[in-house]
């Protein structure tokens, strides 16, 4: 099995968003993620506990 980017993971997800504000609202947050993180990295390999740190 293939490593998923998360770049690629968010925007596969925000395709399936078909109400414009909830997608904005959503992309909102996803980019944050994808900043902090990094586009190329791979979405099996994130830490629940470090993405919540870094939400907070």
């Amino acid at each position: 099995m293939s490593a998923v980017r998360l770049a690629d993971a968010v925007a596969v997800f925000l395709g399936t968003v078909s109400v414009a504000n909830a997608r904005a609202t959503y992309a909102a947050a996803l980019d944050r993620l994808v900043t902090d993180f990094g586009a190329d990295t791979n979405v099996a390999l994130l830490d629940t506990g470090r993405v919540i740190r870094r939400s907070v």
